[in-house]
């Protein structure tokens, strides 16, 4: 039951992180508004860098799996993007599924699909074990703070680095929605797709649970970023109404 239960947590960890992180950037754009230039400027390389870095992660994972990368989008006033194109075994599902290795092929195609959705938040949890082991970070949440008063000069560097990187490696909605939704060209073949997604979702999550406990201390990470990038927010607000 314990691994049931560290998959569910996982499941909202992931789903409430991609909340807070729309918020993340809801308010670095408002207080962008206000700001002079010289911060204004700052915010905007600050934005476009995590988009790059959410972008190039997708990327790397679908040249390393040989798709056509049709499209990318780096410098989108809204986001970014990366369109690509692979090979579609959904839609040929109820002519083919009796050949020898079709059902195979079409699940590997489709975990393919999977991971590259999800590669920005590999990436992250890859980054926080590394970090976590250079510089001993404990694993247990009543050490982290009594760590944070012993930190050298360099290794605060190291974690301010990472922390600004923090948010480029969230999923979006747009990724959550890949996880499940297949979309195809009729319902029958969206639903055998977005069926096929749920099940290695699934199994995605009780896989993930091997990582868990990195899972928790980028989680940890995060929501720190995030209270303080809120208290800012908090700040700017009030300093625009009293000034």
């Amino acid at each position: 039951m314990n691994i049931v239960f560290e998959a569910v947590i996982l499941f909202f960890g992931i789903f409430f992180l991609s909340v807070l992180q729309k918020y993340h950037f809801k308010m670095l754009y408002k207080m962008m508004r206000n700001f002079h230039n010289f911060f204004k400027i700052f915010i905007q390389f600050f934005i476009r860098f995590g988009v790059i870095v959410h972008e190039i992660c997708h990327l790397i994972f679908w040249i390393l799996s040989g798709a056509k990368v049709n499209k990318i989008q780096l410098f989108s006033k809204t986001w970014g993007s990366v369109s690509f194109q692979t090979k579609n075994y959904i839609w040929a599902l109820s002519q083919h599924y009796d050949k020898p290795g079709f059902l195979f092929w079409l699940f590997f195609n489709q975990i393919w699909i999977f991971l590259t959705s999800l590669w920005p938040l590999l990436f992250g949890i890859i980054f926080t074990y590394f970090v976590q082991s250079y510089l001993q970070i404990p694993l247990e949440i009543d050490k982290i703070p009594n760590f944070f008063l012993q930190l050298q000069i360099y290794e605060i560097g190291i974690l301010l680095v990472y922390f600004l990187l923090i948010p480029s490696f969230i999923l979006s909605f747009q990724d959550l929605k890949h996880f499940i939704i297949s979309r195809q060209s009729n319902f029958a073949a969206t639903f055998a797709g977005s069926f096929i997604n749920t099940i290695i979702f699934i199994l995605f999550l009780f896989f993930l649970t091997l990582f868990y406990e990195f899972f928790i201390l980028f989680f940890i990470f995060y929501c720190c970023v995030f209270i303080i990038l809120f208290l800012l927010f908090l700040l700017h607000k009030l300093f625009l109404v009293f000034r």
